[in-house]
């Protein structure tokens, strides 16, 4: 009688503890913090437009776009975590698994909205920075159009009758659900990669000093994170289990919700170089001032009446007086794509203009003021 009793005792305390095991706090941080990121970036893009006088374009609404999609995202995810999301489903009520798979579905079709919606931002980008490359451009616009388009059809229509996607004892026939997300996946890499590639080889081409090379390559490649979280989140599809499909998706939607975030983000960050010009001229200017205040109280005045200048203010003056002939610019050249990133901080005495063969900062030319 003893070993009768022992075997329901046990499987009961099995089940509490698989009622525990949750990793729904963790999703929920995740999810807040990155939608908090991203609204922050969104918002420094619009700022750095306004501070500039730069008109909003098709990009910066479409952008835009993603992050309400992006916060919608996020809302199903606060919704699917409070009906179960990162427990297991053999824990949870009925009621409480449909609600979840729904969400589900509807999360499914939001990401291909922010995925598309900020894909298509980097297209008009590129499209007013490299306009010989139109048509690759709206090629890519194309693909990316036909992809989304397509996945939330087929995420629609993936189960015969359509009740039987959150409803699994209906009758009826699905598709391979992990096929359709490995899929999704992966044709998302490729169009990641493809965006990628393009503004880097326009890079290439500047005629512009190393360091701004880099610079603009670095600000496009940060947006690589994106195609490694995706990559990364094939790994987590390929762990899903139907059987307990609310626990095992948890880590899915985790890095779902980190693609999706890092993404939005990225397609921020080309349009943010006036903005951070503009705040490091600012502690520029603070630096000179403070450092000239320090000069002139080092000089001495000799019993005679002289002031003795000090070595910086003997060579700018000596530099002024200097006979050497000013750079020739050749201004016939053909301005660069990328001179509306490079030239939008002409503000703060950022003088390196494309156009021009030989470029010079402000302070080597006294008495000449160039412009971009």
């Amino acid at each position: 009688m003893s070993m009768l009793w022992q075997q329901p005792v046990a499987i009961l305390a099995e089940r509490v503890d698989r009622a525990d095991e949750t990793n729904a706090p963790f999703n929920l941080r995740v999810t807040t913090t990155l939608l908090l990121l991203a609204t922050l970036f969104v918002g420094l893009r619009f700022l750095a437009r306004h501070i500039k006088n730069i008109p909003y374009g098709p990009e910066d609404w479409t952008c835009f776009l993603a992050l309400i999609a992006l916060c919608g995202c996020s809302a199903l995810n606060y919704t699917m975590v409070a009906n179960g999301l990162g427990r297991h489903a053999d824990t949870l009520p009925t009621s409480q698994l449909v609600t979840c798979l729904k969400c589900l579905l509807a999360l499914e079709c939001m990401y291909n909205v922010t995925m598309v919606a900020v894909k298509i931002s980097f297209c008009f980008l590129y499209l007013r920075l490299f306009p010989m490359l139109k048509y690759r451009i709206w090629a890519i616009a194309g693909f990316v159009l036909t992809l989304g388009c397509t996945f939330i059809i087929v995420g629609l229509l993936q189960c015969t009758p359509m009740e039987k996607i959150w409803m699994p004892t209906v009758e009826g026939t699905c598709l391979n659900t992990t096929a359709i997300f490995l899929a999704n996946a992966g044709l998302h890499i490729v169009s990641d990669i493809a965006l990628l590639l393009l503004p880097v080889t326009q890079v290439i081409k500047l005629r512009v000093e190393l360091v701004v090379k880099l610079s603009l390559v670095s600000i496009f490649m940060l947006g690589a994170f994106v195609s490694i979280a995706s990559i990364y989140r094939i790994k987590t599809i390929l762990a899903v289990s139907n059987t307990d499909i609310t626990f095992t998706f948890s880590n899915s939607n985790i890095w779902t919700m980190i693609e999706m975030s890092c993404a939005v983000i990225s397609t921020c960050l080309p349009c943010l170089r006036p903005l951070v010009a503009k705040i490091s001229g600012a502690f520029a200017t603070m630096s000179s001032r403070s450092i000239s205040r320090s000069r002139k109280a080092r000089s001495v005045i000799f019993p005679n009446g002289f002031r003795r200048k000090s070595r910086t203010q003997t060579t700018h003056t000596e530099r002024s007086a200097s006979k050497t002939p000013l750079p020739t610019y050749n201004r016939h050249e053909q301005a660069s794509p990328f001179e509306h990133l490079i030239n939008e901080c002409d503000d703060i005495n950022c003088q390196k203009c494309a156009t021009y063969e030989t470029t010079y900062p402000m302070d080597d030319l006294p008495g000449r003021k160039q412009s971009c």
